[in-house]
């Protein structure tokens, strides 16, 4: 053979016989690599593949955190080996004691071995670092504890996000639907709520998200195919379901082909998360009476969650399966719908019930306070009576807060929430909810104006009160750190004015 093709052939073996690097696996039981975002909560591992590496004592996965939100420039670095199990036998190493698997789990990360680089905004940067049979390493500066700064194989690029899932006012309270949208059977309560905080990272957008009910409702028998939906709004701490949030489409029971495992989803949502923005999962029909005292529980499932754009190819945030409706809702049997309105000194309230059975009687209360109702009058459900189904009560009042009671011809009472028509609240607002031992709060009163301030228990039962002086602008108010977790009822009230009344989570 003449000496130059007999070069030719040697590369090209050689160029065949070269080992492939290491990579970090990506398929559905191989942990991280199947992300492109993370949580800022989550737990995950990452799987590493050897290729055709054939000298291997351990591979390693390089974590480097950049923190965006500061942008000063630091970041940090941590290091998981291969973990110490089943397919591992520390000290003996990975194919230099006779092990030829092609791929192990590091241990899970913690989020604090990156304290305080871990932020939502952040970048995350995870590769490959290996240590060989001959006590070689890959990166050259990789020493097994750190790779001072180089890169190793097969560097991936993740976000992190933060997914806020904690109690909120409108799971808790029985927000009426004020939107007349969702007017089926059952807009009284918001099923399920939580916020989605992207950090210093712009351009996202929510697109896909499943859901689970792990309460006693069942899909398609008591929970119709599309009944539940997304509406949403910027957070700012103090939101709460009022029916001006922007509608973003259904949860369909059938999204995956299966209509009896209880999960709702949409793979087609473009809810934009530029900044932190709370989601609202509205319950708008239920299948009566199969469904009439079962309840609803929304839990995010595993993997519920994906995001655009992709990031190295993948869209899935990694988040750890938790519950958004944060109590078991209940399935009213009677009301479907409670509103109202104030013109000058005239309340007008609208309510319907989902039956068209007569019998029924209705007690219609108010109150000034939000705590302590009396009631206004007893109504037939054969007067007042707009349409089947629908009643209107008009009278003169200046109270601010409303409830009715239906008594069915059984005995069965049920309750509408309570709306609030008209308060002093404009003279208020609360900068922070949920408050800790501070209430931060804007006033527009006069500087110096006395003001009484009282904390009530959603039963009515007092929890603190004191006389305090409040100045225009920015005001903190301390409360007893021994008041325990829960909602609860902020009176504020001057001397010269009306009461203001606010729902807050005392966490």
């Amino acid at each position: 053979m003449p000496k130059f093709l007999l070069s030719i052939v040697t590369c090209f073996i050689l160029f065949f016989a070269k080992a492939q690097a290491p990579y970090i696996g990506t398929a559905g039981a191989d942990g991280l690599g199947q992300y492109g975002y993370l949580e800022k909560d989550a737990v995950t591992f990452t799987r590493l593949f050897r290729n055709t590496y054939n000298n291997i004592a351990y591979l390693s996965a390089r974590y480097w955190i950049t923190d965006n939100n500061a942008a000063n420039g630091n970041g940090k670095e941590y290091i998981y080996h291969v973990y110490a199990g089943p397919d591992w036998i520390n000290g003996i190493g990975w194919q230099c004691g006779g092990d030829n698997d092609g791929s192990k789990r590091t241990t899970d990360f913690n989020i604090n071995n990156f304290v305080p680089e871990w932020q939502a905004g952040s970048d995350c940067y995870t590769s490959v670092c290996a240590k060989y049979c001959d006590d070689s390493y890959y990166p050259a500066s990789f020493d097994g504890n750190t790779t001072n700064g180089a890169v190793g194989f097969n560097e991936r690029h993740f976000k992190v996000v933060d997914v806020d899932t904690s109690v909120h006012i409108s799971t808790v309270a029985d927000v009426t639907n004020a939107s007349g949208i969702c007017q089926l059977n059952n807009p009284l309560q918001v099923a399920g709520s939580f916020v989605i905080n992207p950090g210093s990272a712009t351009g996202l957008s929510l697109t896909n998200l499943y859901l689970k009910n792990i309460g006693t409702a069942i899909e398609n028998i008591d929970i119709p195919n599309d009944a539940l939906k997304i509406y949403y709004e910027n957070s700012t701490g103090n939101e709460i379901f009022d029916g001006n949030e922007t509608f973003a489409g259904s949860l369909l029971g059938n999204w995956d082909g299966n209509t009896t495992d209880g999960i709702f989803g949409s793979s087609s949502l473009n809810i934009s998360t530029n900044t932190a923005v709370r989601i609202y999962v509205l319950l708008c029909n239920y299948n009566n009476p199969s469904a009439v005292g079962k309840n609803i529980n929304l839990q995010i499932i595993n993997d519920g969650i994906s995001l655009a754009p992709a990031l190295d190819g993948f869209t899935k945030l990694r988040i750890n399966p938790s519950s958004i409706s944060q109590k078991v809702i209940t399935l009213p049997t009677n009301f479907i719908a409670f509103t109202g309105n104030k013109n000058r000194n005239e309340t007008t309230l609208n309510w319907a019930i989902s039956t068209n059975e007569l019998g029924y009687f209705f007690n219609v209360l108010q109150s000034f306070d939000g705590v302590h109702f009396t009631a206004v009058e007893n109504i037939s459900s054969s007067n007042y009576f707009l349409q089947a189904n629908h009643f209107q009560y008009k009278y003169a009042t200046s109270a601010q807060f409303f409830k009715v009671v239906v008594h069915s011809n059984n005995g069965v009472q049920k309750s509408t929430p309570i709306i609030r028509l008209n308060n002093a609240a404009n003279a208020y607002s609360i900068l922070h909810n949920p408050i800790a031992q501070t209430i931060v709060l804007q006033s527009s009163q006069p500087n110096n104006t006395l003001h009484q301030i009282a904390l009530y228990d959603i039963a009515g039962v007092l929890l603190y009160q004191s006389t305090c002086v409040l100045n225009n602008g920015l005001n903190r108010v301390q409360i007893p750190k021994a008041i325990p977790p829960q909602i609860v009822l902020l009176h504020i009230k001057s001397n010269a004015g009306p009461m203001a009344v606010f729902t807050l989570i005392k966490q």
